[in-house]
């Protein structure tokens, strides 16, 4: 069985496109992607002070499904109009990844997320992140869910991972970084996220 995949964009819009941004999204953007076989959920979050604001979290049933035709039928070159006139006016951040923990799971519905990036490390690197993000949240007040991610597109020895905890409230101040061993000085990105919209196929 193929683990689950994620697409995860990060968004920074000028205030000005703000309301155009979040209009496209919610009425074009989430419902073209959830149209595609095998995007299985969609999430979106915002924040009040991280770099990039905007967070969007798709589940599909395996990374591969955004490299299949119908996937491409709506993206990059064919992308819609109105996505090319919003994502040539923002700075995206965007993560294609296999889910190596648990697994096969969905994102729970949650008001908050924490999203941790491990930058530019190798794959014996998994389990000690892992194990970390476990250390740091696992049964603890908040949280109501742990996933990890690595990069699937990456084709060096060095990839990202990336945790993804679902979380009622903040819960940044739980993060033990001596539990991630000599991988800590590889977290580069800790974001807190409130949801603005959830969609769901």
């Amino acid at each position: 069985m193929h683990n689950k995949g994620i697409l995860l964009a990060m968004t920074q819009v000028s205030p000005d496109m703000e309301d155009e941004f979040n209009t496209w999204y919610d009425t074009e953007h989430v419902q073209e992607r959830l149209a595609v076989p095998g995007f299985e959920t969609a999430s979106r979050y915002v924040s009040d002070s991280a770099w990039p604001r905007y967070l969007a979290i798709y589940d599909v049933e395996r990374a591969d499904v955004l490299q299949s035709e119908t996937y491409a039928r709506v993206s990059g070159p064919n992308n819609s109009p109105w996505t090319k006139r919003i994502l040539s006016r923002a700075h995206v951040l965007r993560l294609v990844a296999d889910q190596i923990y648990p697994g096969q799971e969905l994102l729970q519905p949650s008001p908050d997320v924490l999203v941790l990036r491990f930058r530019a490390v190798p794959a014996d690197a998994d389990a000690a992140i892992v194990e970390g993000l476990k250390t740091s949240f696992a049964d603890k007040a908040g949280v109501r869910q742990i996933r990890v991610f690595a990069d699937a597109e990456s084709t060096g020895p060095a990839r990202d991972v990336v945790g993804v905890i679902g979380t009622v409230g903040p819960v940044f101040d739980k993060l033990n970084l001596p539990a991630f061993g000599p991988w800590a000085d590889a977290l580069d990105l800790a974001n807190a996220y409130r949801a603005c919209n959830r969609h769901a196929a």
